[in-house]
């Protein structure tokens, strides 16, 4: 299995990687809560850490627990909303269609 190499620290996250991982993520982070993000994401890589070093030759990836596929159905039209009962439900008609909010811009994109 590979190693993955990494240039932080494996017990603690420094208070300037918080800041520089807080800045590239575009969040701020009050100076009282470095310490709350430094313990959490060290453990999350910390965990991936350890996750990593589990040799898994010879495993085979799972793909589902229960052994099961997915069943797909054919997608073929079902029974329709008669013309009335939509009336009842719909906030508005424009003859025979159902009229919806405009959600296209004039060039074509929402």
């Amino acid at each position: 299995m590979q190693t993955v190499h990494s240039s932080m620290p494996q017990d603690r996250l420094s208070e300037d990687h918080i800041h520089k991982i807080a800045r590239l993520s575009r969040l701020v982070i009050r100076d009282d809560e470095v310490g709350q993000y430094q313990q959490q994401l060290s453990a999350v890589l910390n965990y991936v850490q350890r996750l990593q070093a589990i040799d898994l030759q010879g495993v085979e990836p799972l793909t589902n627990v229960a052994g099961t596929t997915n069943r797909l159905a054919d997608d073929l039209p079902g029974p329709m909303l008669g013309i009335e009962d939509l009336r009842k439900n719909a906030p508005q008609f424009y003859g025979r269609f159902l009229q919806v909010p405009k959600i296209l811009n004039d060039l074509g994109s929402a």
